[in-house]
């Protein structure tokens, strides 16, 4: 029997022996080698080697950062190694005591026998007692009966008493003092326990692994590459304008404003900033039918309603766009899929049942992009990121781009004249919208910001306010007749430019005049004029249609009041003669319109 027992357990060793042959964990180095930052994420690409056996084994990469995605795990590796699977996994590790802790243990540990023998001394204290209650038992009937038949000792009874109430005594008191050495000795064990609680918090943490399961015929040294994304890591896009006076060339310094709390530390990467979305999926999405049925049509939207709902659906659409290119898992994408085609249909929807004359309008409506390239730089050299709380700044670029200078005078908003450039992206990378600090002569000017702009396109950005220079405007003169059923107004404006300056200035001087809006019969008419309107094509394209009245003047050094430079024009309003002229109230339509006008005007072409 006992030889039969011997077997089974060889054999049992012998299969685990086998068992541990075939899945062998092998730990692997590791180095983060290249990372990809995206805006609110990076893909990290570790390189993996390690002494491997031949044929299947588990390759461990320790030291995962806390934001992985654990779904977004990837390997590559070379022809003669097969990758069977890669999965991330989380166990806890306790940590060595400490020398402090030991002694810690060992002082609570003395604490506890002191203790027990604390309760041994109590248990003691009460078994004299009960000792003492039962000699009082014994001798109080005793003594009653010698002392009924005249026998009795008196002092063989008082030594008696005596000795009972000394003895009680002391037991008392040495009660009073082993519960005070009891009460001391749990304090002492309670504050032990709380240092030692603070010396083991975080004693046992977690480790994460990334597990790779792969195959090689031979045994020997492999070299893979273990990619993953993690979270809490991205960039935007800002940028530095250096320009001086007199010069025709403005110097951007584009840099990346980097936030990294990944939870690994990446020295000495090849980094890539990206504005793409990370892709998990290899496939594109799946157009589902357009159901549709036939009913009581609901109550018509107005043009304003429409135009927003349109708005919605695409913005829901981009938002299904992103997260059916970055889903983790198949459930995940058909999810994305199905949204994408839900927001699609409510577009088509629009189509089928809006008016013919409001989908016209929203497609005479100018488009203004709202989302930006997907664009890549690759930076040179090896570059350190660090995994902290504060943002790092690295730079992309630095070239010097032709510009020209001019001034920009707004006297019906402002009295200050402000120095702005045109700029002309004549680098070899697409700028991203981003805020601009601005320098003129090595002085901190303010701030803008650089809109998105291709190789080739031109930008405007302002260099600070000019303070030799002031503007104003004023109305000369106003004047109303009657035209049969019609009433006409005449007015006349002065722009003043002064310039306190040594040199000649370029400004471009803008003021307006009424738009009519919402099929109002109104006539506005632009009369007789100093000096002609700027034939700017861009301008005269976006602008003057609208009312915006623009002058490229120059104006002379040394023209202050009363030698400042004028510009007057006239203009006419002619209406109904029992109406009125009154400014529309703010609506959103106007808010919207304003905003786009702002973006074509930075755009500056």
């Amino acid at each position: 029997m006992r030889r039969q027992h011997l077997h089974v357990l060889i054999a049992g060793l012998v299969a685990m022996l086998l068992c541990s042959a075939v899945g062998l964990a092998v730990e692997a180095e590791s180095k983060v080698e290249a990372v990809t930052l995206y805006r609110d994420q990076a893909l990290v690409t570790r390189a993996v080697q390690a002494e491997v056996p031949a044929g299947a084994s588990e390759l461990v990469v320790g030291d995962m950062p806390q934001q992985v995605l654990p779904d977004s795990l990837f390997v590559s590796a070379a022809d003669d190694v097969q990758v069977r699977a890669v999965r991330f996994r989380t166990r806890a590790v306790a940590e060595e005591p400490r020398e402090e802790i030991r002694q810690i243990d060992q002082q609570v540990q003395k604490l506890q026998d002191d203790l027990r023998r604390n309760e041994a001394m109590r248990r003691y204290v009460d078994e004299r007692r009960q000792y003492l209650d039962k000699l009082e038992a014994f001798t109080a009937p005793t003594a009653q009966v010698e002392l009924s038949k005249g026998v009795l000792n008196a002092e063989t009874l008082q030594s008696l008493t005596r000795f009972d109430f000394d003895q009680r005594k002391n037991l008392v008191e040495e009660l009073l003092r082993l519960e005070t050495e009891q009460r001391t000795i749990t304090e002492q064990i309670n504050l032990l326990q709380r240092r030692k609680a603070e010396l083991t918090a975080g004693s046992t943490r977690t480790v994460r692994e990334a597990v790779v399961f792969l195959d090689r015929p031979q045994a020997g040294a492999v070299e893979l590459r273990l990619s993953y994304l993690v979270g809490n890591a991205g960039w935007e896009p800002t940028y530095n304008l250096r320009a001086a006076e007199g010069q025709a060339n403005v110097t951007l310094e584009y840099n990346a404003t980097v936030h990294q709390m990944s939870g690994e530390d990446w020295p000495e990467v090849g980094l890539t900033l990206s504005t793409a979305s990370p892709t998990l999926m290899a496939k594109g999405p799946e157009l589902a039918p357009f159901w549709v049925a036939l009913g009581t049509p609901p109550q018509p939207l107005a043009q304003p309603q429409v135009e927003q709902q349109a708005e919605q659906y695409a913005k829901q659409l981009k938002m299904s766009q992103v997260a059916q290119r970055a889903a983790p898992a198949a459930r995940d994408e058909e999810q994305a899929n199905w949204e994408m085609n839900l927001a699609a249909s409510g577009l088509q929807g629009i189509e089928v049942a809006a008016p013919g004359s409001e989908l016209r309008r929203l497609r005479l409506r100018e488009p203004v992009p709202t989302e930006g390239w997907s664009v890549t730089y690759a930076l040179p050299g090896r570059i350190s990121l660090a995994s902290r709380a504060d943002r790092q700044m690295v730079q992309i670029a630095g070239p010097k781009l032709p510009s020209t200078f001019y001034h920009v005078a707004t006297p019906l908003l402002t009295e200050y004249i402000y120095r702005e450039a045109e700029v002309l992206n004549g680098s070899d990378l697409a700028l991203l919208e981003g805020p601009a600090t601005c320098y003129l002569d090595g002085r901190f000017v303010g701030r803008s910001r650089v809109p998105m702009a291709a190789q080739g396109q031109r930008f405007r950005t302002g260099f600070g306010l000019n303070s030799q220079m002031r503007a104003a405007r004023e109305l000369l003169d106003k004047t109303e007749t009657t035209l049969g059923g019609n009433r006409q107004q005449q007015f006349h404006c002065r722009l003043t430019l002064e310039n306190y300056g040594e040199q000649a200035v370029a400004v471009q001087l803008y003021d307006r005049i009424p738009e009519p809006t919402g099929g109002a019969d109104l006539r506005v008419t632009l009369g007789e004029m100093t000096k002609p309107l700027s034939e700017d094509a861009t301008y005269l394209d976006r602008e003057r249609r609208r009312g915006i009245l623009r002058w490229d003047v120059e104006v002379p050094a040394k023209t202050a009041a009363p030698n400042a430079y004028k510009l007057e024009y006239h203009y006419s309003l002619e209406f109904d003669r029992k109406l009125s002229v009154l400014p529309l109230t703010e609506t959103g339509e106007m808010k919207r319109e304003f905003e786009e006008l702002l973006q074509r005007r930075m755009k500056a072409q």
